[in-house]
């Protein structure tokens, strides 16, 4: 497929980027570029495809997707934003990045996503997330991880354990901060049984 993107005319493809707006820092460093082959091999080739089928475009464009989906981020941008449903031909790219493995199940599949879930339990915040807004649920296999940050820690305790979460205290008051956040709005609403606004 680069083949088809190296006999692209790169004037033509960064007139249409003006037209479509395109970033003046992000034109500047494509028009420093003398050929098709040196986008091709940049670092953010992969994110101006994305932008060119996304902005320009309008629609898949095949062509790109194999530099699309070297990347994580703008893999599951373009599935989300181009190709509006599920990609698995890049699935193993994103399944690389926590983040992207949450953004990819909660925005493109809609369900939860066995197959990266040791990739996404890697990371408290991503973990976090994907408890309160892809599996709806505690998520014990990923606890550990979760209370080893004090701020995931309190939000996990408060929006998906919905209760005091003794095992993370200790983690959570090395961090006065959320500390007060978890004493006011899990420990004293527990006890209370009211709820707060913040």
């Amino acid at each position: 497929m680069t083949d088809k993107l190296r006999e692209l005319d790169l004037k033509d493809l960064i007139t249409k980027a003006v037209a479509a707006d395109a970033c003046d820092d992000e034109l500047e460093v494509l028009n420093s570029l003398s050929t098709m082959d040196d986008v091709l091999k940049h670092e953010k080739a992969p994110y101006w495809a994305y932008w060119y089928a996304h902005n320009v475009l309008k629609r898949p464009w095949p062509e790109a997707e194999s530099i699309i989906k070297t990347n994580p981020e703008w893999a599951y941008s373009y599935a989300c934003d181009v190709l509006k449903r599920p990609w698995p031909e890049a699935e193993s790219v994103i399944k690389t990045n926590p983040e992207w493995v949450y953004w990819y199940a909660c925005d493109v599949l809609k369900r939860p996503w066995p197959e990266a879930e040791s990739i996404i339990k890697t990371n408290p915040r991503w973990a976090y997330c994907y408890a309160r807004d892809v599996l709806k649920r505690p998520w014990p296999e990923a606890e550990s991880v979760i209370k080893t940050e004090p701020q995931w820690a309190y939000w996990y305790a408060r929006d998906v354990l919905k209760r005091p979460w003794p095992e993370a205290e200790d983690v959570i008051e090395t961090d006065p901060y959320w500390f007060r956040f978890y004493n006011r709005h899990v420990l004293e609403v527990h006890n209370t049984g009211e709820t707060t606004n913040d």
